[in-house]
Formats: C-alpha cells, sequence, structure tokens
C-alpha cells in the first residue's frame, strides 16, 4: 500500500473513526430475528423506541475530540449491574478495536517515509 493509497483508506475511515457509540439493550427480541435467524439490528432499534419487550438500558458515544455522552436507565430492571458490566466491556473492546486500526495506520505511514 503506498502514502496515497493509506492517506485515502484512512480518510474513508475517518468519519467511522470520529465517533463511538456503545448501546445496550435488554429484553425479547422476537420480533428482531430475521428469517435467516440473525438478529435485525435495525428492527432492534426501532423495537426499542416501540416495543415495550425492548428497553434501552445504556447509551455511550466517544468522540475523537474527547467528547463523551453516556445515558443509563433509571428503571430497576433485572441483571442491571450485569446490563452494566457488559456493557462497559463493549466500551472497552471497541476502544481497543480502534486502538489497534489508528496504530496500523500510523505504522504504515510510518514506514511509508522511512
Amino acid at each position: 500500500m503506498g502514502l496515497k493509497d493509506a492517506i485515502r483508506e484512512l480518510g474513508n475511515q475517518v468519519d467511522d473513526l470520529s465517533k463511538l457509540e456503545v448501546v445496550t439493550y435488554t429484553g425479547k427480541v422476537d420480533v428482531a430475528i430475521n428469517a435467516a435467524g440473525a438478529i435485525d439490528w435495525d428492527g432492534l432499534k426501532k423495537g426499542a423506541k416501540t416495543n415495550g419487550d425492548v428497553k434501552l438500558v445504556a447509551a455511550t458515544q466517544l468522540n475523537f475530540d474527547g467528547d463523551s455522552y453516556t445515558f443509563q436507565t433509571n428503571e430497576d430492571l433485572p441483571r442491571i449491574a450485569e446490563l452494566l458490566a457488559l456493557h462497559q466491556q463493549a466500551i472497552n473492546s471497541s476502544l481497543q478495536a480502534r486502538k489497534a486500526i489508528t496504530d496500523f495506520f500510523a505504522d504504515s505511514i510510518k514506514n511509508l517515509v522511512k
């Protein structure tokens, strides 16, 4: 991969890398299972807004500039501590993946300019 290609690819990914969102739901997702048996994520998101069986537990948005936003339900949900721990694990895993991607691009650019 040449320098131009690396910069072009990084430019294509900047929008996706500039914001990290993690959303944790709980409830029944029967309506969000497609014919292949996989979760229909768009259906799940819509169901969370309209279906009382799906509840938003927590949502976090981390921006590249350091700004962050977090929502946590005030409902007394079963397993809330476990769900919030799961949410935090998802944030940590996503941050590690983002770091690996940015490190890869940084290393690629460093190697190209040597």
